[in-house]
C-alpha cells in the first residue's frame, strides 16, 4: 500500500537491475499528467540524484537532458480526452519530446473506457546476459495525484524455451492490443510497432519471480478479448475484502452477494451512500477512510470520465480465501459493473497461505506501528440511498460523448513557415463542421497548451478550420488544449482536455530553438554538458569536489576555470564512455543551427572540443 506523499517510490521502481539499462518502457493510465511523464525519464537517467522524484518544479536541464535520451524508448497509451491540461511555465516547450511517446485510445467496448495502470518495462544486459523485464501494476494513474494506491512489481527473465507460460499469456496478449486500441493519427510508428510486438512475444515465455509470502501469480486482462486464461473466474473463492473507491449496487449482487464470508468493505463515503442498505448487507463491517488521512484530490472517475472530488483512497483490492490459502487481487478495477463488463482494465493476483497475506492480516492494528488499518473509521449505512442527481449525469453524459466526438473530428494540424523565419501558422482541420447540441448551451475554446488562455479561439457550430496566425517555433506543439463548458437551468459543468494531434510541415531547426530557449546562457550550457558527463548512475564519473549535481539548480557553472575542468572530464569520458560525447555533438550541432544556438557556446570552447572530436572521429573511422 502507497502512502499519498509515496510518489517517489514509483521512481525507485524504475531502477534498472545491476548490469542492466533500460531497452524500452510501456505504460498505461487512464488519465496523463504531461509534467509528470516529462519528469518520468528523470527516473531512468538520474535515480541518483536527489530530488529526482516527479514535481512541478523540476530543473529544465535535467528533464532536457533524460527526455533527450529515452523519449524514444517510452509509449504511453492513456484514455482519449484525459490529458491533463499542464499550466504555462518553462516546461511547457519540453513536451514536444514527448509527443511521440503518448497515444490516445478508446475501449473497445461502447459506454467502455481505458483504465489500466501498469508498466512494462525491458532492460538489456550492458555486457551480457538474458533479457529482463519488470512488470509494475498500480491503482495509481501517471498524474501528481497523491492517495492511498496500491503497487505489484515483478520481475523476470526470458527464457529460452519455445512453449509458452500460461500464465503470461493475458499479459501478452494485453500489450499486443494496445496499437489496435489508438484513435485515428495517433497510431505508433512502425517502429514502436515493432519493440511492442517483440515484447508481447518476450513476455509469453518470460518466468516471473514471486513476491516473498507468495506460491502462485495470475494476471488479469479485463475488457478486450483474450485466449485460454490460467484461471476462469477471479471469484472463485469467497470474498474476505473489498477496498475499492467507486461502488455500486449491480456488481456487489452479481459479483459479491453469493460469494462473501465475513466479508469486510472499505470505500468513500460518498460511493457508501449511493448503495442500498441491503446491498451493504452483504458485508459484516464496512469502513470509510478517516478524514485525517483523506487528502481532497482532482481524479477523474472511470466511471463518468468527468472530473469529481475523489477523497484520498484510490486502491483497489480484492482478498479471497479458501481453506488455508488466501488470494490478492489488485490493480485498476473498482467495484463496479462498468469495470468488470465495459472498461480496459488489468489486475495482478498473487495466491498465498493466509497466515502470510489473509484479510485479517491486512486489516489488523500492530502495536507501536501505524497501518491501514488506523487510518479506518466504521460507516453505517443510509435509511434509503442518496438519489442520484439526474440532471448533473446527463450533464456528464454530453459531455463525454462530446469529447469524444471532438477527438474523433479534429484531424492534422498544418504547419507553415513565417516570413520572419522564427515564427509559424498552425491550422487545425475538421473532417466535418463542428456541431453542437443546441439543447444544452456549450462553449467550447482550443489552444495550443504552449500558449496562454488569452490565445483561446471559440469553436462556433459549422467551425471546420481552427488556426493561429503566429506561434513561435519553439511554443510549437501537437498538443491542443480544449476547455468545454455545458449548462442547464440548475447544473453546470467545465471539462478541459489536451488532444494530440499530428503536425505536418514542422520546421526541421524545431528542436534546436527548443534548446537554445532552455539553456538561455552559457553558464547552464557548460552545466548541462557537466550534466552529461558526471551522471555516475549509467557510468559517468564521480563530480567529486565540482559538486556538479549538488549545486545544479541555477548555480553558474561557467568561470574561468570550468573550461579547464570541463576538458578532463571531456577527455576521461572519450576513453571510458566515448558514447557521452556523441551525445555532446549532437547538442553542438543542434546549437549551430541557429544564431541564438550559437551564442550560446563559450568563445573558447573550440579549442577544446574540436581536438576531442577529432580523436572520437578517428576512433570511429
Amino acid at each position: 500500500m502507497l502512502r499519498p506523499t509515496e510518489r517517489k517510490h514509483f521512481f525507485e521502481l524504475l531502477r534498472p537491475p545491476e548490469g542492466y539499462g533500460l531497452n524500452f518502457a510501456i505504460g498505461t493510465t487512464f488519465s496523463l499528467d504531461l509534467t509528470t511523464l516529462l519528469t518520468l525519464p528523470i527516473g531512468f537517467a538520474f535515480l541518483d540524484y536527489e530530488g529526482n522524484e516527479a514535481n512541478e518544479n523540476q530543473d529544465p536541464l535535467l528533464i532536457l537532458e533524460s527526455v533527450k535520451q529515452f523519449s524514444n524508448k517510452i509509449a504511453v497509451f492513456c484514455q482519449t480526452g484525459q490529458i491533463h491540461v499542464p499550466a504555462p511555465r518553462q516546461h511547457r516547450i519540453l513536451n514536444a519530446y514527448i509527443e511521440n511517446s503518448v497515444f490516445q485510445v478508446q475501449a473497445p467496448i461502447m459506454g467502455g473506457v481505458f483504465h489500466p495502470k501498469v508498466w512494462i518495462l525491458r532492460f538489456e544486459p550492458l555486457e551480457t546476459g538474458p533479457i529482463k523485464y519488470r512488470v509494475i501494476c498500480l491503482s495509481r494513474n501517471l498524474t501528481f495525484d497523491k492517495s492511498w494506491d496500491t503497487e505489484v512489481m515483478l520481475d523476470g527473465e526470458v527464457m529460452e524455451r519455445s512453449n509458452a507460460f500460461g500464465i503470461c499469456r493475458p499479459l501478452s496478449e494485453f500489450i499486443a492490443k494496445l496499437p489496435e486500441l489508438a484513435i485515428n493519427n495517433n497510431k505508433p510508428s512502425k517502429q514502436a510497432l515493432k519493440i511492442i510486438s517483440t515484447i508481447s512475444n518476450e513476455l509469453l515465455v518470460t518466468q516471473f519471480e514471486l513476491p516473498d509470502g507468495f506460491d502462485e501469480l495470475y494476471f488479469w486482462s479485463l475488457g478486450l478479448e483474450s485466449g485460454k486464461k490460467a484461471k476462469s473466474n477471479i471469484f472463485e473463492w469467497p470474498v474476505r475484502a473489498v477496498v475499492s473507491p467507486f461502488l455500486c449496487d449491480g456488481f456487489i449482487n452479481r459479483y459479491l452477494k453469493e460469494q462473501t464470508k465475513n466479508a469486510i468493505l472499505v470505500s468513500r463515503r460518498d460511493s457508501l451512500d449511493a448503495v442500498n442498505k441491503e446491498t451493504l448487507s452483504t458485508f459484516e463491517k464496512i469502513f470509510t477512510l478517516d478524514d485525517g488521512a483523506s487528502e481532497i484530490e482532482q481524479e477523474e472517475e472511470a466511471e463518468k470520465e468527468i472530473q469529481t472530488e475523489l477523497t484520498g483512497l484510490h486502491a483497489k483490492i480484492f482478498m479471497m480465501e479458501n481453506g488455508w490459502n488466501a488470494s490478492i487481487v489488485t490493480g485498476s478495477a473498482n467495484a463496479t459493473m462498468a469495470a468488470f463488463t465495459k472498461n480496459v482494465e488489468f489486475m495482478v493476483e498473487l495466491v498465498g497461505k493466509k497466515s502470510i497475506c489473509g484479510a485479517d492480516l491486512f486489516l489488523a492494528n500492530i502495536k507501536g506501528e501505524t497501518t491501514f488499518a488506523d487510518m479506518l473509521t466504521s460507516y453505517t449505512p443510509q435509511e434509503k440511498p442518496v438519489a442520484e442527481n439526474s440532471e448533473k449525469r446527463m450533464l456528464e453524459d454530453k459531455m463525454t460523448e462530446f469529447c469524444r466526438y471532438i477527438a474523433e473530428n479534429v484531424r492534422n494540424g498544418k504547419v507553415t513557415l513565417n516570413e520572419d523565419g522564427k515564427t509559424v501558422a498552425l491550422s487545425i482541420s475538421c473532417k466535418s463542421p463542428f456541431k453542437i447540441d443546441t439543447k444544452v448551451p456549450t462553449t467550447t475554446a482550443c489552444r495550443p497548451i504552449t500558449l496562454t488562455n488569452v490565445h483561446e479561439k471559440n469553436i462556433l457550430p459549422n467551425t471546420n478550420i481552427i488556426s493561429w496566425d503566429s506561434i513561435s517555433i519553439e511554443t510549437l506543439t501537437a498538443f491542443i488544449a480544449f476547455k468545454i463548458e455545458m449548462k442547464t437551468a440548475n447544473e453546470s459543468l467545465t471539462h478541459e482536455f489536451a488532444l494530440r494531434i499530428s503536425l505536418e510541415g514542422i520546421p526541421e531547426d524545431r528542436f534546436s530553438r527548443i534548446t537554445s530557449a532552455i539553456l538561455q546562457n552559457r553558464d547552464e550550457f557548460i552545466r548541462l554538458l557537466m550534466l552529461i558527463l558526471s551522471n555516475p548512475l549509467d557510468g559517468g564519473q564521480d563530480p567529486g569536489d565540482r559538486d556538479i549535481l549538488d549545486s545544479m539548480p541555477g548555480r553558474p557553472a561557467y568561470g574561468p576555470n570550468v573550461l579547464n575542468g570541463l576538458l578532463e572530464m571531456l577527455l576521461i569520458a572519450i576513453s571510458r564512455d566515448p558514447k557521452r560525447i556523441d551525445r555532446i555533438e549532437e547538442l553542438v550541432a543542434d546549437l549551430k543551427k541557429t544564431e541564438e544556438g550559437r551564442k550560446l557556446l563559450p568563445e573558447s570552447f573550440e579549442t577544446i572540443w574540436n581536438p576531442i572530436i577529432e580523436v572520437r572521429k578517428g576512433r570511429n573511422g
